[in-house]
């Protein structure tokens, strides 16, 4: 008698006498009678398939979802193993995804250390993290979505850019204070006469 049978590779097949295989080939198998004698003999022809792995590799943002090979929804980095039944019917497929997360935006604000009155300060943000880029910048002062703008400057003025990158929840900010610089005092001795229309020179 001719029995045909398939095991994946690594699992075992127990033979119609009780004994266990694993591996590709012919195997001739008998089963016996209390007595000893023969009863029926066996030709088993196993074969082991092989479990086909797979690996993959994503990057999700902050609170972002990823949905695994088999439709689980998961949110946070990691390593998932998901198996999947193989087309052939003989050894399932198995989907390592390893997830991982980009970091958190960060910007820096730079602010000149002060500025003159009625003069022109120039800002910049620099951001950094999130999925790199492009980076949208809003700025408290200004419409200008870009990560530099220029300021007329007559008193002390506080800023605040936000930046987002279309992918993170949780945008970065920064915020500084642009400061006048004092103007100059000048103080003359008590004793300084000065006529009408002429000059002095302040040393």
């Amino acid at each position: 008698r001719i029995l045909t049978a398939t095991v994946c590779n690594g699992a075992f097949y127990r033979l119609p006498s009780g004994r266990t295989v694993a591996n590709t080939g012919t195997y001739l198998d008998t089963l016996r009678t209390i007595i000893g004698c023969d009863s029926i003999r066996f030709t088993v022809q196993l074969t082991a398939g092989q479990i086909v792995e797979t690996q993959t590799r994503d990057t999700i943002c902050r609170r972002e979802s990823y949905i695994l090979p088999r439709g689980r929804v998961v949110t946070q980095p990691g390593i998932y193993r998901d198996t999947l039944p193989a087309s052939s019917g003989i050894c399932d497929s198995v989907i390592i995804t390893t997830i991982a997360q980009h970091p958190p935006l960060a910007v820096v604000l730079q602010v000149p250390q002060a500025v003159c009155p009625g003069g022109v300060a120039t800002i910049s943000a620099n951001a950094s993290g999130g999925n790199g880029g492009p980076y949208s910048y809003t700025w408290s002062i200004s419409p200008s979505g870009n990560s530099s703008i220029q300021l007329p400057v007559n008193q002390n003025t506080p800023v605040t850019v936000t930046v987002t990158d279309g992918c993170t929840v949780l945008s970065g900010s920064a915020n500084s204070t642009i400061r006048l610089s004092p103007l100059p005092v000048v103080i003359l001795p008590s004793d300084t006469l000065v006529a009408p229309g002429s000059s002095f020179t302040i040393r």
